[in-house]
């Protein structure tokens, strides 16, 4: 996780809508999230509810008193790895 970016969980997608949003690990409001960024990270048309994700947010382009989340990737579980060959090779493999 680079110092900008931050954890949260999805708690709701409206695939019908194309956008969802999150609940920040670190507490605050819930953020909203744009099935464009989601399309534009790799992931496809939608997010799952409990997906964990990292994102960052910029400025909005034509609100400049709000943020959006402009990139975003998915967490996976396997972050920290244990120090054993098993756990590294596994590691690899989902990133």
């Amino acid at each position: 996780m680079s110092e900008k970016e931050k954890l949260a969980t999805v708690v709701s997608w409206r695939e019908e809508r194309f956008f969802g949003f999150a609940e920040p690990e670190d507490g605050g409001a819930d953020i909203f999230i744009h099935g464009s960024v989601v399309r534009a990270a790799g992931l496809g048309e939608k997010l799952s509810v409990g997906d964990r994700a990292y994102y960052s947010l910029g400025p909005h382009p034509r609100r400049s008193d709000k943020l959006i989340v402009v990139a975003l990737r998915l967490a996976h579980d396997l972050e920290e790895p244990e120090d054993t060959v098993e756990a590294r090779e596994a590691y690899r493999a989902v990133t």
